[in-house]
C-alpha cells in the first residue's frame, strides 16, 4: 500500500512537472491554434502557465472576431481548472473558467462546461456579476436596441455548439432599473429576458432571436 502510494505521488509530481514546462511553450501555441482552428476567431494570449492544485492560468488574453476584426472577449487574467481524468481516459475536457474580463463587458465571470474532443461538441454554462451599459464594450453595445439607455444587467447564459452549426445561447438575462427611451415615451422598470439566440451562419451576417420580455415595476411616460 506504502508503495503504490509513494509510486503515485511520484507520478503525481512528474505530471505536474511536465505541465509546468509545456503549459507555457508548446501548450501554448496547441490552444491558441486549435480554437482558431474549430472557429472563426484569432486569439492571442499573453502569457500561460500551470500551477498544481489551481490549474492553468490565462494573463492577457483577447479574442478577435476575424471576419469583422472586433474585439469579443478579454480577460487580464482567468483561471481555469480542469478535469485531466476525462481528458486522458474519455477524450472530453470537463473545465471550471473564472475571473475578470474587460471585454463584452466589465464584469467577474464564471463558466463551467465540457468539450468532447471526438465528437467536436462544446456545452458551456455562463454566470455573470451585475454590470451597466457603460461598461458593455462597443461589440457587444451596439448589438442591442439604441432605445435601451439605462440598466444593470445580469447573464445566467448555456452556450452549445456541435460540429457543422451556428452556436446557440439559451438563458437569462435580467435588467434592474432598466430605462427605455424614444422621442414619444420613455418606460422603465425592471425586466428579464429568456430566450434564444442563434449565431449567424458561417457566411450570413443574421442573428435569431426568440426571446420572452417581462417586466415588474414598470411605468410609462410620455402618452397622452
Amino acid at each position: 500500500g506504502s508503495i503504490v502510494a509513494i509510486l503515485l505521488l511520484l507520478g503525481t509530481i512528474a505530471w505536474w512537472v511536465f505541465l509546468a514546462r509545456w503549459v507555457p511553450t508548446q501548450g501554448k501555441t496547441r490552444i491558441t491554434a486549435e480554437l482558431q482552428r474549430r472557429f472563426p476567431i484569432d486569439v492571442s494570449i499573453g502569457t500561460l502557465r500551470y500551477e498544481p492544485l489551481r490549474g492553468l492560468l490565462f494573463t492577457e488574453t483577447q479574442v478577435v472576431d476575424r471576419a469583422s476584426k472586433e474585439l469579443v472577449f478579454a480577460t487580464p487574467a482567468m483561471r481555469l481548472s480542469v478535469g485531466w481524468s476525462p481528458l486522458l481516459l474519455q477524450r472530453v475536457l470537463v473545465f471550471r473558467a473564472e475571473g475578470p474580463i474587460t471585454s463584452p463587458a466589465i464584469t467577474e465571470l464564471t463558466a463551467s462546461g465540457r468539450y468532447d474532443l471526438s465528437a467536436k461538441s462544446l456545452s458551456v454554462d455562463v454566470h455573470t456579476t451585475a454590470v451597466t451599459l457603460e461598461n458593455l464594450s462597443a461589440w457587444l453595445r451596439k448589438r442591442l436596441p439604441s432605445s435601451l439607455t439605462e440598466a444593470t444587467l445580469q447573464a445566467n447564459l448555456h452556450l452549445s455548439h456541435q460540429p457543422g452549426s451556428p452556436p446557440t445561447i439559451t438563458g437569462t438575462v435580467t435588467g434592474s432599473d432598466t430605462v427605455w427611451s424614444s422621442p414619444t415615451l420613455r418606460a422603465h422598470g425592471d425586466m428579464s429576458l429568456d430566450g434564444r439566440v442563434n449565431f449567424p451562419e458561417p457566411h450570413g451576417d443574421r442573428w435569431s432571436v426568440d426571446t420572452l420580455v417581462t417586466v415588474r415595476g414598470g411605468g410609462l411616460e410620455g402618452i397622452k
